[in-house]
């Protein structure tokens, strides 16, 4: 008997330290309602709440205890709140917007989710016109750690060994939503131009293309 209610006093103990490790109570920033939400790694910390608010004021500003409360509260609310949906999921938008720095000369056009596929969940694609895109191409070689466009059969794309060269883009807030995830960025450019009597050539000029594309994918591996 004393062996069984050893168990069950044992087995309460366990589910109250997953709780106090995995569920909190967060205060919104805006209208201040409480509400619980589940943690995304485990922490001792239960109540989360943003002395920022609403206000401009950066984490220089705060005094120690406050930054730090500023910093927890980013992590585990506010960059969840931003970048997810209700039920967790990513959201799907201009993802070099949300998650990295994205040059004034590229125009976002549109984010599929890919949910079909086993390892992309969503693709934002991206147009550049032909005059801008050395320029651009040289920002996301650097920055990214791109591959270099190269003239291949009927376009440009990044590599001339038969495979693409994707560049890495590291993320903070995509990581704080989940480890497993990283995103790729890649540049491409058809040389294929119609004339006005519907005869094709190709263009040697990227200059004178009147777009190349940029593809942003982020993978769960």
């Amino acid at each position: 008997m004393k062996t069984i209610k050893n168990l069950i006093v044992t087995s309460i103990a366990i589910v109250l330290l997953i709780l106090k490790l995995f569920v909190g109570v967060y205060e919104e920033d805006e209208f201040f309602y409480k509400d619980l939400f589940v943690k995304h790694r485990p922490v001792w910390k239960t109540y989360f709440y943003s002395p920022r608010g609403m206000s401009d004021k950066t984490l220089s500003e705060m005094p120690k205890k406050e930054k730090r409360e500023q910093i927890m509260y980013d992590e585990f609310i506010l960059n969840k709140k931003r970048y997810t949906t209700s039920d967790g999921a990513l959201n799907c938008g201009d993802l070099l917007e949300m998650y990295a720095e994205k040059p004034t000369e590229l125009e976002f056009i549109k984010c599929e989710k890919k949910t079909k596929s086993a390892q992309v969940l969503c693709e934002a694609s991206y147009k550049i016109a032909g005059k801008d895109a050395e320029k651009i191409e040289n920002y996301l070689v650097d920055k990214y750690g791109m591959g270099k466009l190269y003239f291949t059969c009927c376009g440009w794309d990044t590599g001339h060994d038969g495979s693409r060269h994707d560049g890495n883009i590291h993320s903070q807030e995509l990581v704080l939503i989940n480890p497993n995830y990283i995103m790729v960025i890649a540049m491409w450019g058809d040389a294929n131009v119609e004339n006005e009597k519907g005869e094709f050539r190709l263009e040697f000029d990227r200059t004178k293309i009147d777009f190349l594309y940029v593809q942003v994918r982020i993978y769960d591996l």
